[in-house]
């Protein structure tokens, strides 16, 4: 791809354990970085950034009794390293062989980690936008999803897996009936039916084009019109991730929350909000840094009259140091201290 055809991508990040839990579940995958278990119960932010060639994005819903659902969606967080290997530096591998070959791998080593869990069975939901050589490919099990902003409109590039009347379900968590819909997703075993991501068709990226990846920590909160109005905005993906995360964080919300942006943008440079910020943090401190120069300048000037006291005493305390750090007897260091105090 020629470099004025080239595609740009900036991206934001964040994820959040929510109002009524103690740990995230939820992880997210952020061309490299992810929730680790030492910030598991902190809030997690990657501020905006561009980034070029092979872009990998994802977001993870764990499911478990007593809050192992971490385990799952860490698994699966950590193993999008070599699925990012394959695709950027094999030209044999498509995109979807190297998913697939991930989910496979990634479903049975969340399955088969019950001994880490102390005999509790895991699992987790995904959604995943991987955008190369100018493509967007789209995957999910469960129920986080993928979007699509584009001309004002708002896309839905996933298909949930929920049951329906008939339908078999998993039921992972203590009160089993959030998640008791899941129909797909990633831990299952062969008696639940195969475990295979849904595909979108891969597409062009268009410059202006946003994607928003969430958990339904995000979407059992706002609405599709609600996520529409806030993506229009003139804002870059951190400051689309603040609002999303704290309209989701609302009184009544009771889950882990998490959310993606990616935008493609224009090569060149761009004034994000975060630049701003700074700005106005540096304005700030200059303009303190005068006021405190101009009160200093005020200040001395007026102790001037002083000046020949403040010289007198210095130099007598000077004296003083000098002689009670030395070699010298009790005798000659009072000798040398009346005569420092008579001079």
């Amino acid at each position: 791809m020629s470099e004025a055809n080239k595609i740009f991508i900036r991206a934001a990040a964040e994820s959040n354990v929510g109002n009524a839990r103690g740990n995230n579940e939820d992880n997210v995958y952020f061309n490299g970085d992810f929730i680790t278990p030492r910030n598991i119960s902190r809030p997690f932010a990657i501020k905006t950034g561009e980034y070029t060639d092979v872009n990998i994005f994802a977001v993870f819903d764990g499911m478990g009794r007593n809050n192992t659902g971490s385990f799952a969606s860490l698994v699966a967080a950590t193993e999008l390293d070599s699925l990012a290997d394959r695709i950027s530096f094999d030209p044999d591998v498509t995109p979807d062989d190297a998913v697939l070959e991930y989910m496979q791998k990634t479903n049975e080593m969340i399955r088969d980690q019950r001994r880490e869990t102390g005999g509790v069975r895991t699992a987790s939901t995904m959604a995943l936008l991987i955008i190369e050589n100018g493509n967007a490919h789209v995957y999910n099990v469960g129920d986080s999803r993928v979007y699509l902003f584009r001309d004002k409109q708002l896309v839905k590039l996933t298909r949930d897996h929920v049951a329906v009347e008939g339908q078999k379900s998993v039921s992972l968590t203590e009160d089993g009936i959030r998640h008791g819909r899941i129909t797909k997703f990633l831990g299952m075993n062969s008696r639940e039916g195969k475990m295979e991501p849904y595909r979108a068709k891969p597409f062009k990226v268009k410059k202006g084009d946003k994607f928003l990846v969430c958990s339904d920590g995000v979407t059992d909160q706002l609405d599709e019109d609600e996520i529409t109005v806030c993506l229009a905005k003139r804002k870059d993906p951190f400051g689309h991730t603040n609002e999303i995360m704290a309209l989701s964080m609302s009184d009544d919300s009771d889950d882990n929350v998490s959310a993606i942006v990616a935008e493609a943008i224009e090569p060149g440079f761009h004034i994000t909000q975060n630049m701003i910020m700074v700005a106005v943090g540096c304005l700030i401190m200059a303009f303190g840094a005068a006021v405190g120069f101009v009160f200093g300048w005020l200040v001395g000037s007026t102790s001037s009259e002083y000046e020949g006291l403040s010289d007198y005493d210095t130099g007598y305390y000077e004296i003083v140091r000098g002689v009670s750090g030395s070699d010298l007897s009790s005798g000659d260091a009072e000798g040398s201290v009346t005569t420092t105090q008579v001079s």
